[in-house]
């Protein structure tokens, strides 16, 4: 487990962001602990991490990443919309999997090249 130090400074991202991420349910910590209120994640929580950051990179709402980064589907049903109110064709889309994979990927080898197992 990692404190929400260690884990802020493997993701780059503040205690203080992990803490609004927390309260707005994107990135729950895997343990919190009830006497102190310590946040506890996991190495297998840095690559959702990634996700988020690059997502909300883009300019996307903590809502709407909530969303992306919990659907289990490659287009997620708010994908559908985001296009028809575009009026574009699938690129958006395309795009949108695209950032994905590769927030995906990053986190990956950044967790792994950190912390080798």
């Amino acid at each position: 487990m990692l404190s929400i130090s260690e884990f802020s400074e493997m993701c780059h991202l503040s205690p203080q962001t992990l803490r609004f991420y927390h309260s707005e349910g994107l990135l729950v910590p895997a343990d919190v602990n009830e006497q102190t209120g310590y946040r506890s994640y996991t190495f297998e929580q840095v690559e959702q991490a990634m996700l988020i950051t690059v997502l909300r990179g883009t300019g996307m709402s903590v809502k709407l990443v909530r969303v992306l980064s919990t659907s289990r589907t490659r287009h997620p049903p708010c994908c559908g919309s985001t296009v028809r109110r575009c009026g574009t064709s699938g690129r958006p889309r395309t795009r949108l999997s695209a950032t994905l994979e590769n927030a995906s990927t990053r986190g990956r080898r950044y967790a792994c090249a950190m912390y080798p197992r």
